[in-house]
């Protein structure tokens, strides 16, 4: 899976997850200072995240990083919107692939003191990052079968 500027950012590889320590988007998802040696034509130093073919990670690309709801969420709390769409670049056998998916607002009845909207978008956040990790898991498993 490619980062932010297209430098190699995670490796499904058999029975295990790698992550690039140089890539700039693993210290952005981390919200931390990008590192000078972070660079995104730097070669890749990987390092195991897990063992398996699936992973799960806090991606800023597909979640609401503002201090303050989208616009569209503030003009219309109570009515779903679409906030916006993304797609991160992967490969599978050197195959190019895109993983699409969107960030939308679901209103929820309020409870006695309301719901605060952070909540509910970063539950909608999170969600969509697991169905993303999910798929990609998927996509790795049948590469790997069709290469057996």
């Amino acid at each position: 899976m490619k980062g932010r500027a297209g430098e190699p950012y995670l490796r499904f590889a058999a029975g295990e997850v790698d992550e690039n320590v140089d890539a700039p988007t693993t210290f952005l998802n981390d919200s931390r200072q990008v590192p000078a040696a972070a660079r995104p034509g730097a070669r890749p130093r990987w390092r195991k995240v897990a063992r398996g073919s699936s992973y799960s990670w806090h991606d800023h690309r597909i979640v609401w990083t503002g201090t303050k709801p989208p616009t569209v969420v503030r003009q219309a709390p109570d009515a779903p919107h679409l906030v916006f769409r993304w797609a991160i670049p992967s490969s599978a056998d050197g195959r190019p692939f895109l993983i699409r998916g969107f960030l939308g607002w679901a209103p929820t009845r309020k409870a006695k003191g309301g719901t605060s909207w952070w909540v509910i978008a970063a539950a909608a956040g999170g969600a969509t990052g697991a169905l993303a990790a999910a798929a990609l898991g998927l996509r790795a498993r049948r590469v790997g079968r069709r290469a057996l």
